[in-house]
């Protein structure tokens, strides 16, 4: 009775010291998963901060550039004026470009429809 008794008791501590090495991995297990977690949220954390940087530069970028398409695209009205009386060749002249463009454009067109060797005559 007594060698049962020592037997059980010695299979109590194993199991005792099992447990204690299985509590201790998880422990350990667990504090690197917090520190893991407390390495992301900062990254998390930086990322958005980077993000809400990137996002006023943008908006910064897009307000230049759409002032710069304004005074490419709206010119005021006594540039336009200004434009009107210069004479067609002159380079400032919006309308004379305008002009030149669509008149060199119908040429290079009306030439290039003589020179196609499907087309009949």
């Amino acid at each position: 009775m007594v060698k049962e008794n020592n037997d059980l008791h010695m299979q109590l501590i194993k199991l005792k010291e099992e447990c204690e090495q299985r509590e201790n991995g998880l422990k350990t297990k667990a504090k690197q998963a917090q520190a893991q977690l407390t390495d992301l949220q900062f990254l998390t954390q930086q990322k958005d901060i980077k993000i809400r940087e990137l996002d006023k530069v943008v908006v910064e970028m897009q307000n230049k550039l759409e002032k710069a398409l304004t005074k490419v695209y709206a010119p005021q009205a006594n540039d336009i004026v200004k434009g009107l009386r210069k004479d067609a060749g002159g380079g400032d002249n919006i309308i004379a470009r305008k002009q030149e463009i669509t008149s060199s454009f119908s040429t290079l067109h009306h030439d290039s429809q003589n020179l196609d060797p499907n087309r009949p005559s």
